[in-house]
Formats: structure tokens, sequence, C-alpha cells
């Protein structure tokens, strides 16, 4: 929902025409959060061996990938760079345990900490039919 215009409501379009500057999430955070959870399944949750090591190596590939674009943005006058997902999953724990995997878990969360730490002040949470996981959170 909050990485497609339909399904938020062109939410994105009606903040700029606000005047407000859209920090959307990346995707890849996403994908990699769904990786660790096999990670955390196996580390706290009898979860399987193999799943854990197929979503480690999986995880580090993009990881590294995704270094040469933190590296470029650690450069840049205008644009932050971002966390690894490790870090945010660390810091998420600060709050909430990485075992809680229902909706969107504690990425939720760790995206929240993250844009705070960034300086933004205000946070839209937009979750697809009230969900509950992350209502709770």
């Amino acid at each position: 929902m909050k990485f497609h215009p339909d399904a938020n409501n062109n939410l994105v379009s009606a903040l700029e025409k606000e005047g407000a500057e859209v920090i959307a999430p990346d995707i890849t955070d996403f994908i990699n959060y769904c990786l660790f959870d096999d990670i955390y399944k196996h580390k706290y949750l009898d979860g399987s061996f193999k799943n854990r090591a197929i979503a480690f190596i999986a995880s580090s590939y993009i990881e590294r990938l995704r270094s040469v674009i933190r590296k470029t943005l650690k450069k840049s006058a205008n644009f932050h760079t971002y966390q690894t997902t490790k870090y945010m999953a660390k810091k998420a724990s600060e709050i909430i345990s990485a075992c809680n995997q229902a909706g969107e878990g504690w990425l939720l969360t760790s995206e929240m900490l993250e844009l705070i730490e960034d300086g933004v002040n205000n946070i839209v949470c937009a979750q697809p039919f009230g969900c509950l996981p992350n209502i709770i959170i």
C-alpha cells in the first residue's frame, strides 16, 4: 500500500502539492526484512537452519549491492544515506522484539526511528485495512 499511488490514494502527490517533502520507504528494506524473518526464526523461534543460511546469503548480497549507493549518498550534500537492515533491526529491538514478524513487524518501527533520527518532524503511517499488528506497534 505504501509503495503504490493507487493503493494509497496518491498520498505522495497530495502531500507534495501541499509543499511537503516526501521521503518514501525503500522497498529493498522490506525485502531484507522478510529475509531477516528466517534468520530470527532460526535463532529464537526454532526455525530452519537451511532457511536461515539462504536468507543470510541473500541479505548479505543485497547489502553488498546497496553499499555502493550508501557510499555515494554519504558524499552528497543534498541527500541522506540510509542504514543497513541489520542496523535497523538492532535499533528497533530497543523498542520491539525482532521476533515480531506480523504485518511489517519491527520494520515499521525501525523506519520511523530512522526518519526521526534524520530530523523528520511528521510521519504518515499508511497501512492497509487498519492492519492490526502495526496499529499495536
